[in-house]
């Protein structure tokens, strides 16, 4: 009995890690969407760090590497940071470096449409 909690507790654990970093395509061609095909990763800068030009969110190219159109952002690096978002962007020919760039919100709002966000972290519960 003892050994089926401890199982059923791992494929909890195994199922909650995989789901913050599922898979996602840039497939959504309707209206303004169209054009938007690119897959990144974001996450909001830190007030420690510097960027180019004025930025509200750091972002990083999704990984291709699962195929048929797949996106992950597993495996990326975030610069030891988590990523609370994952995007479709119209960024080719804007002049960008794809990677660890800062970006504003109105960019994001312009530029890209969301693919959903990473669950956060429960709460730390206080009970005593």
């Amino acid at each position: 009995m003892q050994s089926f909690a401890l199982l059923s507790v791992c494929v909890l654990l195994l199922i909650q890690s995989q789901a913050v970093y599922c898979a996602f395509k840039c497939n959504n061609n309707a209206g303004p969407h169209a054009g938007m095909k690119n897959g990144f990763c974001g996450r909001t800068k830190l007030e420690s760090e510097s960027t180019e030009r004025p930025a509200d969110y750091k972002i990083y190219s999704a990984d291709p590497s699962i195929g048929n159109g797949w996106l992950t952002c597993a495996g990326v690096n975030g610069e030891g940071h988590d990523f609370e978002e994952r995007w479709c962007c119209d960024l080719n020919g804007d002049g960008y470096e794809i990677n660890h760039i800062g970006i504003k919100r109105s960019f994001v709002e312009r530029h890209c449409y969301t693919r959903g966000t990473f669950p956060k972290p429960p709460a730390p519960s206080h009970h005593n």
